[in-house]
């Protein structure tokens, strides 16, 4: 149906539509079943583009067709496409001994990835690359990075990055809800047990976003529940006025993942037959 719609060969600008819907189902179907089923389909779709595009960049290609090898390769390296992971970790080697052998387009995909899946000695190679960057946008770039391991260990040392001297305080609640949009619950315990020193030289309007962002990406109402409750009894009502905004967002994904999730297990299954 998306082909039919959009034809064979679909712009730059609608692949990041199609990615973007489909990437918010995957986000909702975060620890359900139909997680999986999403994450199949959207790299069975993509690879037949990916395939014409190939992993190099080839004489008198366009800009758009750069950009759209670095989307559609990000897109399948989220999805758990195993080739995808490894040309990242694999240009990544080549990144640290030589940063001019990945192209400005495909940087963000190798980072990311590379982040995504870090084992212990990748997460500490981004260290250094974060210790090492000499502009806020590489050091945005590998520090965000480290925000999105999937390891729950590796990600408290992210957490634990939030309260480092080192860091500066305006970044603390930055990366503490970066982890959250992967590791809702472990953030939040983090947050809350270390508020004070994540908070100390945080700003009135950051006080009061600083807890709710921490599952602000969240579809679990539970989350919301959490939060309100929490931030109501420990901060004033304007804090409350925004917890309940957060909490509304919460409430309104986990409605539509609710609506969404048994139309897109019962379409996907009916596909396969």
């Amino acid at each position: 149906a998306l082909v039919a719609k959009y034809g064979d060969e679909p712009r730059l600008a609608v692949w990041e539509s199609i990615l973007s819907n489909l990437g918010t189902l995957e986000r909702l179907a975060r620890g359900e079943p139909e997680q999986a089923l999403i994450r199949r389909f959207l790299i069975n779709f993509i690879q037949p583009r990916f395939a014409k595009l190939g992993w190099e960049p080839k004489a008198g290609e366009s800009a758009e067709e750069r950009q759209l090898r670095a989307l559609l390769a990000g897109a399948l390296a989220r999805a758990g496409d195993e080739r995808a992971i490894q040309e990242a970790r694999q240009r990544f080697a080549r990144y640290q001994a030589d940063p001019a052998s990945v192209s400005p387009e495909m940087l963000d995909f190798v980072v990311n990835t590379v982040g995504r899946y870090a084992d212990g000695a990748t997460y500490a190679a981004l260290g250094k690359q974060v210790a090492a960057a000499s502009t806020d946008e590489e050091r945005n770039r590998f520090g965000g990075a480290l925000t999105l391991v999937q390891d729950p260990a590796l990600a408290e040392n992210t957490l634990r990055m939030a309260i480092s001297p080192q860091v500066p305080a305006n970044l603390a609640s930055v990366i503490v809800a970066g982890v959250g949009r992967e590791h809702p619950d472990q953030a939040w315990q983090f947050a809350v047990a270390n508020r004070e020193v994540l908070l100390k030289s945080t700003d009135a309007v950051g006080r009061n976003r600083a807890l709710a962002s921490v599952v602000a990406g969240s579809s679990d109402t539970r989350h919301a529940d959490m939060m309100e409750g929490y931030v109501g009894q420990n901060f004033g009502p304007d804090a409350l006025v925004e917890a309940r905004r957060v909490g509304n967002g919460i409430r309104v994904r986990a409605a539509q993942k609710a609506r969404l999730l048994p139309q897109v297990r019962a379409a996907l299954q009916a596909a396969k037959q």
